[in-house]
């Protein structure tokens, strides 16, 4: 028998004519039910919450590798625009391979288009590696993380990213 119920009087079964003990939970019982329901309602509620953390760390990280995918996307279309941007004039006149005075100023237009203002080109540079002359750009992009900066009041990611492309001019082969 139940040690946690104790019989407090008799129903009477009108049916069947019998009689059957009547028992009343003991406030212990009572207790550790509601004990047992308010551990699954905190819990429930720590799992929904770790759930919607682990969502907005995917969402906001997934938002800034697009971020960064979009603006190297741009940086290289930038530094292969600037390359065919050479000043000519510096070029035809002692060999000195440098951009034009307006190659910047349209690689950020250029880049700022691509990426809906979110990337700014800040150097473009002229290197020479041996072999090939390269024009390198670096670009900052800002990508924005909304979940955890309305949860956290975590702000945006400023991200470098550089690349280089080949300059477009001179000879490339024999016999051109």
């Amino acid at each position: 028998m139940n040690t946690n119920k104790q019989i407090v009087g008799v129903d009477s079964d009108s049916k069947h004519g019998a009689t059957r003990p009547r028992y009343q939970l003991s406030l212990s019982t009572l207790t550790k039910k509601a004990q047992q329901g308010y551990e699954v309602t905190i819990q429930s509620i720590y799992y929904v919450f770790i759930l919607f953390i682990m969502l907005g760390l995917v969402y906001d990280f997934g938002n800034v590798g697009y971020a960064i995918s979009v603006a190297r996307s741009a940086a290289l279309s930038a530094a292969q625009d600037a390359g065919k941007q050479v000043d000519t004039g510096a070029f035809m006149g002692g060999q000195n391979v440098r951009l034009s005075d307006s190659a910047v100023a349209r690689a950020n237009q250029l880049v700022s288009g691509m990426t809906g203002g979110k990337a700014v080109v800040t150097s473009a540079s002229v290197n020479n590696n041996g072999k090939h002359t390269v024009i390198g750009m670096t670009v900052k992009v800002t990508a924005r993380l909304p979940i955890l900066n309305t949860v956290f009041g975590v702000g945006p990611l400023q991200i470098p990213i550089q690349t280089q492309a080949e300059a477009a001019f001179g000879i490339g082969r024999e016999g051109q």
